[in-house]
């Protein structure tokens, strides 16, 4: 009797939908930039930074997480015009600090789920925000 086949696991699956999503998101933003509201005055501009994070994060191992965040943060850092490896640093660093987290939060509970995507929101905007102020022009 042959031995069972292993099943493949789809570990490509969340890479690939995620770049998707980068891909849309990235399209959308520059249809949202080429809009003139108000005049010109205000700016539409989309972000997911959460959620490349909370993903991975949530529902996959340490192991699958990590090479899923940093493809995503190459292929955003590529397209952005901050200095490259910003954001793989960046969602590095948060996905080893919010890593503790991950047994103390109910996946389930989209309370729980939303307050964590607030902070590492607000976390990732107020350094790629003091990134692009300090930075070189």
């Amino acid at each position: 009797m042959p031995p069972p086949r292993r099943r493949r696991s789809r570990l490509w699956l969340p890479v690939v939908m995620s770049l998707v999503l980068v891909a849309l998101l990235q399209y959308a933003n520059e249809v949202l930039g080429a809009l003139r509201i108000f005049g010109g005055t205000l700016n539409v501009h989309l972000s997911l930074e959460a959620l490349y994070l909370l993903f991975p994060l949530l529902y996959l191992r340490v192991a699958h997480a990590l090479p899923q965040v940093a493809v995503v943060a190459l292929v955003i850092d590529a397209a952005e015009p901050h200095g490259f490896g910003t954001r793989l640093a960046l969602y590095g660093l948060m996905l080893v600090l919010v890593l503790p987290l991950r047994v103390r939060i109910r996946r389930e509970n989209p309370v729980h789920v939303a307050w964590l995507a607030v902070f590492i929101n607000l976390v990732l905007f107020a350094t790629l925000f003091a990134v692009a102020l300090l930075g070189p022009a």
